[in-house]
């Protein structure tokens, strides 16, 4: 899984800050999206596996998680978020799923999954079944939605990338 960085935390105070949050989010979502498109990972694409365990996966070429040490790398990624068991915490990219196990090990109990590329999640659901989430979608209205109906005054908001 490629070196991935965190949003700082956003506390929703106040009344109105769930819109706020999430036309943040909303930004970052498109701007993750483009770079994608740069990369050429939104092309044809198939999605293969190159070790089953621990699963390991490639799209239009690039790996979606370590080759060496996924599991290692996803525990290393986790640790280095700022996140609590009770924040919203949305992530962006599904890679091999690891990172989710991992987020899910520390406790995160909100978490959405966006992946924009729907051949990437039926690669990594036909390979892994469930993934420690509480949604999956590759709908930025479903995120909208999902994280509107989620955020509540004082809860802590993420967007993992």
């Amino acid at each position: 899984m490629p070196e991935k960085q965190s949003q700082d935390a956003a506390t929703v105070v106040s009344p109105g800050a769930e819109e706020r949050f999430v036309a943040a989010l909303e930004a970052q979502v498109h701007v993750g999206m483009r770079e994608r498109l740069r990369a050429g990972l939104a092309a044809d694409k198939q999605v293969e596996e190159v070790a089953i365990e621990p699963l390991v996966l490639r799209a239009g070429g690039r790996l979606l998680c370590s080759e060496r040490d996924p599991l290692g790398e996803a525990a290393r990624w986790a640790q280095r978020q700022d996140v609590r068991p009770d924040d919203l915490v949305v992530v962006f990219g599904a890679g091999a799923g690891h990172h989710l196990e991992a987020l899910a090990a520390r406790g995160c109990e909100t978490v959405l999954l966006f992946e924009p590329d729907v051949r990437v999640l039926a690669g990594l659901l036909a390979r892994r079944g469930p993934l420690a989430v509480m949604e999956v979608t590759d709908d930025l209205e479903r995120l909208r939605a999902w994280v509107a109906s989620q955020l509540t005054v004082g809860k802590r908001a993420q967007l993992l990338l």
